[in-house]
């Protein structure tokens, strides 16, 4: 069973969605459609949304800041 980082709950929920259609997704306030772009703690690959969030307190599970994502 997953901890959180931040609090320690064990109320952690792992999403896993599989896109294999393009995406919306709002950057620096410009619109990017496409299939889902590489970003550290929340996609793998460009057909995965996958990251661990944490129920108590919202934190999304893993290492921040992180870098642009590859868009």
């Amino acid at each position: 069973m997953k901890s959180c980082d931040r609090c320690k709950s064990n109320r952690v929920v792992a999403l896993c969605s599989k896109s294999s259609d393009l995406n919306s997704i709002e950057y620096k306030g410009d619109w990017y459609d496409g299939y889902m772009p590489k970003i550290a703690n929340v996609s793998s690959s460009d057909k995965y949304v996958e990251m661990d969030f944490c129920l108590e307190c919202g934190k999304i599970q893993g290492e921040f800041p992180v870098g642009e994502p590859d868009m």
